[in-house]
């Protein structure tokens, strides 16, 4: 089962052929004819359930047949990214190019008319239309322009949303080539402002006309109807931060279903930050590819039909703590709330980034198109000024007081889990059924649902799962206690070369042994101190964080695999372990306020 982190070694080729057994339709495939001759394909379709994209051109309208010239058909996403390609020549009759296993959505395709073969020479002619269901394009080389089409038509709008609009020729209902700048964008109104590609920003409320006017005289327009975003205040909004833009991308879609199924109720809103990107982490067929942001609306069906609020493009890095910190803050402002809980939706890898990983990995949401990450030290940039009710990770191995120690001012609640977490990952409907029912109750109880609804999902129970609920007003008292327990540890380093090795043999650990991380229960560490033939000192330690965590813990969950799960993690590394990554934890608050890091710089191998 492929995991919400990454592997090392040989588990990064068994995570990803886990992967490819379970990967989306491929990508898109195209097939030229003229006149009825097929003349070759560049692919072959594959068996998926796309939909099929024709697009015909009549190369002898206009009482001619043009010779040398060739065009450029692109496929592109709304953002502008490059979904397919397709170079055709001049033709003696009418031509035809099939797009096949293209997914449902909306989609531009733009046309460039080359004044020589193979896309050489000068752009003579632009032509650009998008599609919403049609999947048929006919369209004219030479023939006489009798007017424009704007595409989409009738179009609706937030404050602050932006959209991009096509124009293309019209010749007795062809679409047909524009020469290069003959179209100019106005817009009436007043509430949407445009520049001269056709991209419109809605900025105030009502109904506005986008108008395109061709040098010749001829125009035509659309009708775009601003709304203001939905400011009233609600019980919770929950923002996702999803970042599938890595292997995990198979499970965003499934995840975004889960939520329409549990967003009835208007006062606990759903909103959503999605990155997937063609071609990175496996994925071929990406139902756009981009940053999106998305109010998500209820559906009980497989079909995705929450609402596109934004447009980021593809270049949004997921991958920096700031984009992370911009998102709270924007989706505060723009979906206030009573409480606010984050979640980070990725791969997870507890504190720290193994230095012998492939890929390096450094903590959690790893944006695999830009190669960044957000190490754990980090965290607080992207929280800073942003304090919310709970802080949660759909993601592996997070629930470490590694992690805690960086959020503890920052949201009052930190949800997550100590061990891994599978693909799937959270079971959305089922954790936020009880917020739906009783919006009202408190954040604490609220954070059991988490609990419970993750740990019982009947898909894991033959599965290591934990979820635990930390209240971090008490992770300072956890840190303390951790600290003494450093202190005495130090102290006695000389009666532990034997115990100290034994407890890292018997102790609950996470992940997989032998796979260079070493995170422990903090809880069941300090049981097996107290108990072992130790100083009193490390027993009178031990004790105390046994009863830190407690204190802190306020629910945690997990399956029969995981039995000796307490709600926190620690890394209790050998010393020759540690060595390879002491830089790194030098970085972490647990390093700045307490004497961890000297402990697991001595630490019996």
């Amino acid at each position: 089962m492929l995991h919400r982190r990454f592997f090392v070694f040989v588990v990064v080729a068994m995570a990803m052929a886990v992967m490819g057994c379970g990967g989306g339709g491929g990508g898109f495939f195209d097939q030229l004819t003229t006149t009825g001759t097929t003349s070759g394909s560049n692919g072959s379709t594959n068996g998926g359930s796309g939909l099929e994209l024709t697009y015909i051109t009549d190369w002898t309208e206009g009482n001619q047949t043009p010779t040398g010239l060739s065009q450029r058909i692109r496929v592109l996403d709304l953002t502008g990214g490059v979904l397919a390609e397709r170079v055709t020549a001049t033709a003696s009759a009418v031509q035809t190019v099939t797009f096949t296993n293209v997914p449902q959505g909306a989609y531009i395709v733009r046309s460039e008319l080359f004044s020589g073969p193979t896309a050489t020479g000068t752009v003579t002619g632009v032509l650009e239309t998008q599609l919403q269901g049609q999947m048929r394009i006919e369209t004219s080389v030479g023939a006489a322009l009798t007017g424009l089409r704007v595409t989409p038509t009738a179009v609706s709008l937030n404050i602050g949303q932006t959209r991009h609009f096509s124009v293309a020729g019209l010749s007795d209902g062809k679409l047909t080539f524009l020469a290069p700048g003959s179209v100019t964008w106005s817009e009436s109104g007043g509430a949407i402002t445009t520049n001269q590609e056709g991209n419109v920003t809605a900025v105030a409320a009502g109904n506005a006309n986008l108008i395109a006017t061709h040098t010749s005289g001829r125009t035509d327009s659309t009708a775009v109807t601003v709304t203001e975003v939905d400011t009233n205040r609600t019980k919770w909004t929950v923002l996702v931060f999803l970042n599938a833009a890595n292997d995990l991308f198979p499970f965003a879609a499934p995840d975004m279903n889960e939520m329409e199924r549990v967003a009835g109720n208007p006062q606990v809103r759903f909103v959503v930050q999605w990155k997937q990107v063609r071609g990175v982490g496996g994925n071929t067929n990406p139902s756009f590819s981009g940053t999106r942001r998305y109010l998500v609306k209820p559906d009980n069906t497989s079909a995705l039909r929450s609402e596109v609020v934004q447009e980021m493009g593809v270049d949004t890095d997921m991958g920096r703590p700031e984009t992370l910190n911009e998102f709270i803050r924007w989706g505060k402002a723009n979906y206030p709330a009573e409480r606010y809980c984050v979640i980070v939706w990725n791969h997870g890898n507890g504190w720290h980034r193994g230095v012998d990983a492939q890929p390096v990995v450094k903590g959690i949401s790893y944006d695999d198109h830009t190669g960044n990450a957000i190490h754990t030290w980090q965290l607080p940039l992207a929280v800073q000024g942003q304090h919310v009710d709970i802080f949660s990770f759909d993601a592996c191995l997070m629930q470490m007081i590694e992690v805690q120690a960086e959020l503890r001012t920052a949201a009052d609640f930190i949800v997550a889990s100590e061990e891994n977490t599978p693909g799937y990952g959270y079971p959305y409907h089922l954790i936020f059924a009880p917020w739906v029912q009783n919006p009202g109750a408190s954040t604490r109880d609220l954070t059991k649902s988490m609990v419970d609804g993750h740990v019982g999902y009947d898909q894991y129970q033959n599965d290591v799962i934990t979820q635990s609920s930390v209240e971090s007003s008490r992770v300072t008292a956890v840190m303390t206690a951790v600290d003494q327990l450093a202190g005495a540890l130090i102290a006695n380093r000389a009666s532990l070369t034997t115990i100290v090795p034994q407890i890292r043999t018997q102790s609950m650990k996470y992940a997989f042994r032998g796979d260079g991380r070493y995170y422990y229960d903090l809880w069941d560490i300090a049981n097996r101190l107290q108990n072992a033939d130790t100083a009193q000192e490390i027993k009178t330690a031990a004790q105390a964080v046994k009863g830190a965590v407690q204190g802190a813990v306020i629910w945690n969950g997990f399956t029969p695999l995981s039995t000796g799960s307490h709600g926190i993690a620690i890394d209790f590394s050998p010393r020759t372990a540690f060595q390879n990554y002491a830089t790194d934890y030098s970085l972490t608050q647990m390093a700045k306020e307490t004497r961890w890091d000297e402990w697991l710089a001595i630490a019996p191998e």
